[in-house]
Formats: structure tokens, sequence, C-alpha cells
């Protein structure tokens, strides 16, 4: 589709890729929508709508679990202009969707660059607000997509942060990178622990 943008991808146990991405599918579509396909030896078996807003969505970031579970998460926009929330679902191997569009953010503001790392737990980040700072914010769900706590502050700044992306080691430290712009472009890199106190700031 000439719409089609911001694709991310997770590989499962079997070496199936699956691809989560925003597109504009009429004649159902007016604003971008996230999309799910599942790609077996280049055939696309599978290509399902997922989000259910009447607004935009924005990117959107895909992670495939230890036992095959797919885990989309992306910003959705809602009434006010500009304002987001962070939304997620669960689908099987099959497409079938087991967690459907479940909020994640607590606060609606501009939530936007949503990152998801799976395991045994589903870790999600992204690009939100904290005092009228740019921050990165950080939540976790289990493996079932059930909310575990609340939203916990990785690191804020009064420059703009974008772009954040992470990964986490066997121990649940979690190594998160991200551009910020304070008077030129530089990525930078922090380590936290799984209480999200940080080990290098």
């Amino acid at each position: 589709n000439l719409f089609a943008s911001f694709p991310s991808i997770s590989v499962d146990n079997n070496g199936y890729a699956h691809i989560a991405y925003n597109d504009i599918i009429p004649p159902g579509d007016v604003d971008q929508q996230v999309y799910y396909s599942k790609v077996i030896g280049g055939n696309v078996e599978l290509n399902i709508r997922i989000s259910e807003s009447i607004g935009a969505t924005g990117r959107s970031d895909i992670a495939v679990d230890n036992n095959n579970g797919i885990h989309v998460v992306w910003s959705e926009e809602k009434e006010a202009y500009n304002e987001y929330y962070l939304y997620y679902s669960k689908l099987d191997g099959n497409g079938n969707i087991l967690v459907n569009n479940r909020k994640v953010s607590e606060v609606e503001e501009l939530t936007i660059n949503p990152a998801i790392v799976a395991t045994n737990n589903v870790h999600v980040i992204w690009k939100g607000n904290n005092n009228d700072l740019d921050a990165i914010l950080y939540r976790k769900l289990s493996i079932n997509g059930n909310l575990l706590g609340f939203e916990k502050t990785i690191t804020k700044s009064m420059a703009p942060i974008i772009f954040p992306t992470f990964d986490k080691d066997s121990n649940d430290n979690f190594f998160v990178a991200y551009q910020s712009m304070i008077l030129d472009d530089f990525i930078y890199y922090k380590k936290v622990d799984k209480n999200i106190r940080v080990i290098i700031p």
C-alpha cells in the first residue's frame, strides 16, 4: 500500500517473521492504523488490523516471547489534538487476538515512540512527559498482558528526547539508548536494574 510506514520485526522460534506496521487501507481506514503480518518463507500468511482507533496511530513496535506469543505496542491519538495514549495487544501464532487494545500509559499526553521487549514478562518504554519535561517512561506487563505496577521514569530532560530503544539481560537489567537534542543531536545510553534504579547514568 502507498501509505505503509514504520515497520518493526521480530522472529519466533520457528524462524517465522512477525511484522507490525502502520498503514491506511481503504475503504475502512481514514487515518493510519496498526497492522500485523506473519511471513513464512517469503509468503505473507496473515495480514490483520490490530488497532481500533477512530484517530491516527503512531509508530508501533513488536516482540515475540519465549513461547512464540506476539506482543505489539503503539501510540494512539485521542480526542485532543496531539494527545496520545499507549496501547498493547497480544496475538497467538495464528493471528488470534488474545489481549485486545489494552491501555498501557496512565496519562494522556504526547506519548510516542514505544519500544517493547518480551521474554518471561513484557517490558515497554516510550517517550512521554514527566512534570513538563521530556521523559522515557517504563511499564511492565505479565506475559498474559496484565499490567504490573505503575509507570516509572527512566530518565527526563529539558531537551527533547526521541526514539528510545532498549534490550534486557538475563538478570532483568535494561540497556536503554535514545536520541536527545541539546545543541546538536546526540545518542545517550543508560543502564537500569529491574526496579528502574540507575546503574550507569
